[in-house]
């Protein structure tokens, strides 16, 4: 009987274990994905399929994947939406160690490339219609 007991109070120690760093796993990458809203441009596709929706009342991160939309904001942290909370947070967090945030870094700094090389055609180009006239 005392082995049962014990083995109980084992379980109840690890199960409040295992909520307390799913809590913080859930936590984590709800800030970091409130980051990544507000740092990259919305409604453009990412790096492994990521976007930052602007479509409803707040802008969220989302991931496309075979089964859905994985959400990346507090409501999908907070309850299960489509798919669960928990492969939400697990999905970031793997993309995370495995390099997706120098990937999004490559692309913004290409875009930012792009954009100022663009610029600098478009000056020249207002500069020599203006010098013709």
């Amino acid at each position: 009987m005392a082995d049962i007991v014990q083995a109980l109070r084992r379980l109840e120690r690890s199960g409040n274990d295992r909520n307390e760093a799913v809590k913080e796993l859930k936590c984590a990458c709800h800030d970091l994905a409130l980051r990544i809203v507000e740092l990259v441009p919305h409604n453009v596709e990412l790096p492994r399929v990521y976007r930052v929706n602007d479509e409803l009342s707040r802008p969220r991160l989302e991931k496309m994947t075979p089964d859905g939309i994985l959400m990346m904001n507090r409501a999908a942290f907070d309850r299960s939406s489509r798919t669960p909370a928990h492969e939400a947070a697990l999905t970031l967090a793997e993309d995370v160690a495995s390099g997706w945030i120098e990937e999004l870094i490559d692309l913004l700094d290409y875009s930012c490339n792009l954009d100022t090389m663009a610029a600098v055609r478009l000056s020249c180009a207002h500069l020599q219609l203006e010098s013709r006239n």
